[in-house]
């Protein structure tokens, strides 16, 4: 039923096709061969995983109200936006730079990047204009291509790398500490926060408690057995000399 009317269209162009020679197959006693009957085990396996997969998705869906509420209140941080001033300070300056002090940098050891960085938190923390900080920023590490813009706009804690999201915690007007990656200084700025209205998030979290509860469904259930490889089988030896066993058992077992 959910087909796209071209797939139909296939479907019912192959089906007369799959009719006459499955009919032929019967007659020559093709479908009373073990190869065929293992074939058939062994689709109807994935078809009963796919049924079984549809069966968690159906129950999954059964959402109240109440439910939305609840997921609502209890992931909160999912349903705030932010709007964000962001301070890059590239980690490394090029080579023949000038330092904080005046000299040139040697290449990579000597970088005067995370001292730049400190002095602009400070001056950013003091209230000083966060775009023309990102400019000196960039200079100071001779950057000779324009400093980005500095505001996120509005954003989702999703939209911020995991160690960026703690940002999120701040109130408006406050300046994050320095976060040091491997591709520069972050500093942060929020200045607003909102929440998204229930009445706007109600559909997108119907979607995350159903994908939960699929997950968890079929989490459930694999943790029932443990799975151990033949891994000679695969050609991986296993450092005894002989096979690892092939079996699959229930935990406690």
């Amino acid at each position: 039923p959910q087909m796209p009317a071209t797939v139909r269209r296939q479907l019912a162009e192959s089906y007369p096709h799959m009719l006459l020679f499955a009919n032929k197959a019967r007659e020559l006693g093709l479908d009373q061969d073990a190869r065929f009957a293992e074939s058939m085990r062994f689709a109807s396996m994935q078809l009963l995983t796919q049924r079984l997969n549809r069966y968690f998705e159906e129950q999954a869906s059964s959402i109240s109200d109440l439910d939305v509420e609840k997921y609502y209140k209890a992931n909160a941080i999912k349903f705030e936006r932010a709007e964000l001033l962001r301070i890059v300070v590239p980690k490394q300056a090029r080579q023949g730079q000038k330092t904080v002090s005046g000299e040139h940098s040697s290449p990579a050891i000597d970088s005067p990047m995370p001292a730049v960085a400190e002095k602009i938190h400070t001056r950013a923390a003091a209230g000083e204009d966060f775009q023309q900080l990102q400019k000196e920023g960039f200079e100071a590490a001779g950057m000779s291509s324009g400093s980005p813009k500095v505001s996120t706009g509005r954003i989702a804690p999703a939209g911020l790398p995991l160690n960026h999201q703690k940002v999120f915690e701040m109130e408006p007007g406050q300046v994050s500490d320095v976060i040091a990656e491997p591709s520069g200084y972050y500093i942060y700025k929020v200045v607003s926060k909102q929440m998204v209205p229930l009445a706007q998030a109600r559909k997108k979290i119907r979607t995350w408690i159903s994908s939960e509860r699929v997950q968890d469904a079929t989490a459930s259930l694999n943790k029932s057995i443990k799975t151990e490889l033949d891994q000679m089988y695969f050609g991986i030896s296993t450092g005894t000399g002989r096979p690892s066993t092939q079996r699959v058992s229930k935990p406690g077992e």
